[in-house]
């Protein structure tokens, strides 16, 4: 504790009375006791839970891992959904035991779906030709599409890629893909 006093807090009081200046009814200033600390708490609506249907696309490249799992923690991510080929963790900060760790004290189920992934990724083409190759793929794997809508209803989800954007990645097109086979809607954040 610091031996130097703190400054008192100033209220801003309106009541009859007179200045030395001889002004009536003006503000004056008086101070207060310091308040006592109160707890944080976490500020919600009243009756309003935080919306579990919620999908958040984030991209693993360039990202360090105290990034991710603040964006873990921020969001309230109860499941990663990771439809690499590689499931991988690489990166400043990354391991597999870090993630793994992270994934178990935060209770997040960690799925993976290869399945949804492109495999034709390595093949040099323009990228819309690709992204609509890997559209026309997924129209294909509509039973796994289902799985994921019923992994997203029990989020709040993230879905892992590889790329650092969101605009042109795979995961805009899967993401696409599962709201044309969905009729419930979800929400959607793009994480850095």
């Amino acid at each position: 504790m610091s031996d130097t006093p703190s400054r008192p807090i100033l209220a801003l009081l309106v009541g009859e009375g007179q200045l030395a200046s001889g002004i009536r009814n003006q503000p004056v200033l008086s101070s207060l006791p310091a308040p006592k600390p109160t707890p944080p708490r976490q500020l919600s609506l009243r009756g309003v839970p935080p919306h579990p249907d919620t999908l958040i696309s984030l991209g693993l490249r360039d990202l360090d891992f105290s990034t991710f799992a603040s964006v873990l923690r921020q969001y309230g991510v109860r499941v990663v959904l990771d439809f690499r080929v590689s499931s991988s963790f690489r990166g400043p900060g990354f391991s597999m035991e870090a993630v793994s760790q992270l994934f178990e004290a935060t209770r997040i189920q960690y799925r993976r779906l290869p399945r949804l992934a492109d495999r034709q990724d390595d093949i040099p083409l323009n990228q819309h030709v690709r992204q609509r190759r890997y559209a026309v793929f997924l129209e294909e794997k509509k039973a796994t599409l289902e799985e994921l809508r019923a992994l997203i209803r029990g989020g709040p989800a993230v879905l892992l890629g590889w790329e650092a954007g969101h605009v042109g990645s795979d995961r805009e097109v899967l993401i696409e893909a599962l709201q044309r086979a969905s009729a419930e809607p979800f929400q959607l954040v793009v994480a850095p």
